[in-house]
């Protein structure tokens, strides 16, 4: 790819992700929502399955153990997250999520469903096949940096 073609490839995806960023960033505020969108990838997989280990958590969110440790000390702070001794291993603990936690996830959840679907209008079928595959395409590449 040629440099100026780069150029406009990085500046589009800056664009991108500041017009993606700003009209959550108004609805979180409106809405009083007072954890990151890390916190709320957490809860979103466990609301998918009630217990999970860190480890599980890490291999899902794609983040390290200390990373996940400090994402879910913060979730339990707020009552969002428990962590749970195993029954019979006391070495091992689950994270399960509160009713508190479920009611978070599914609040934000209606927030970024609208805000995808007003992101998403005029935007035919052909078009967001396109662009899924351009963009699988550029994660794939940038995984192997």
């Amino acid at each position: 790819m040629m440099n100026n073609e780069n150029t406009i490839l990085e500046q589009s995806v800056r664009n991108i992700f500041s017009h993606i960023k700003c009209p959550f960033d108004k609805y979180y505020a409106r809405e009083c929502v007072t954890i990151s969108a890390e916190q709320h990838t957490v809860l979103a997989c466990l609301r998918k399955q009630s217990k999970m280990t860190h480890h599980t958590l890490c291999e899902l969110t794609n983040k390290d153990k200390p990373s996940i440790t400090r994402l879910l000390d913060r979730l339990e702070m707020k009552h969002l997250v428990q962590r749970v001794a195993d029954p019979n291993d006391k070495r091992k603990k689950y994270i399960h999520i509160t009713n508190q936690g479920v009611m978070e996830c599914e609040k934000i959840s209606r927030i970024r469903e609208s805000i995808m679907q007003h992101a998403m209008r005029n935007i035919n079928e052909t078009e967001l096949v396109t662009f899924n595959i351009v963009l699988q395409n550029i994660m794939d590449n940038l995984a192997l940096v």
